[in-house]
């Protein structure tokens, strides 16, 4: 139903605000531009802290890639269920259940 969708709309934005809260977005993006600058130094591969380093890149790259995915899924879930509101779109409704379902499993 719509309050379901509703409700699980909800629940992934309160995970999102947890998510955020656990971590500086800005400062992790700070970080990210500065270990790209250092791998990006040709003689990385001498330095003993290469392999971390590529490896803290990576992480960082997901997790703000995860955090970017699942706030863009939530606001086409929230656009989408106004729309259904209008329409009255049973299928459609169905489909955004198991979409938000899945989406709250992400966060």
């Amino acid at each position: 139903t719509k309050e379901d969708i509703e409700q699980n709309i909800k629940l992934v934005r309160d995970n999102i605000a947890l998510l955020r809260g656990q971590f500086d977005e800005e400062a992790l993006k700070k970080e990210l531009k500065e270990l790209k600058i250092i791998s990006s130094n040709p003689e990385i591969w001498n330095d003993s802290n290469a392999k971390n380093i590529f490896k803290k890149i990576t992480f960082i790259e997901n997790k703000l890639k995860n955090l970017n995915e699942i706030s863009l899924e939530l606001s086409d879930i929230s656009e989408l269920i106004k729309i259904t509101s209008e329409k009255n779109d049973a299928s459609l409704i169905s489909q955004l259940l198991l979409d938000s379902k899945k989406l709250l499993k992400k966060s």
